[in-house]
């Protein structure tokens, strides 16, 4: 089973980027991913006044962790989507391409990957990745 949980303290959220070996963010919202009870991720992310960003999202080194990480991934943009903002980007270390296409992201005509979240969760089968 997999489990996504909000980190509420600064000091667990770079304790949970340390141990994936990516950059705290201490102005992030940060998700802590579980996979079968074993801690496997981290997903930092901000919202801002007309986007969101996945600034990232990155498993231990020796996670198998694509479906935990996935989740994680439509958490965050459930989130910036819930907070009424539908443009989101990923601007983080791409660890896994496949993951981020999956998630959703496409790369723009700037290169960037980006999603558009309108309605995009009331009907995720119907979206195209």
């Amino acid at each position: 089973m997999f489990e996504v949980k909000p980190i509420q303290d600064k000091p667990t959220q770079e304790k949970v980027c340390s141990l994936c070996g990516v950059e705290f963010l201490p102005e992030d919202f940060c998700y802590s991913v579980w996979d079968e009870g074993k801690f496997s991720g981290v997903c930092q992310f901000n919202i801002y006044e007309d986007h969101g960003e996945v600034h990232s999202l990155i498993s231990l080194p020796d996670a198998d962790a694509f479906q935990a990480m996935f989740t994680a991934g439509r958490a965050a943009l459930n989130f910036i989507d819930l907070c009424d903002v539908h443009l989101a980007y990923y601007t983080g270390e791409v660890q896994d391409e496949g993951l981020i296409k999956a998630i959703g992201f496409s790369r723009n005509a700037d290169g960037r990957f980006e999603m558009d979240l309108t309605d995009f969760f009331k009907e995720p089968c119907k979206h195209s990745h």
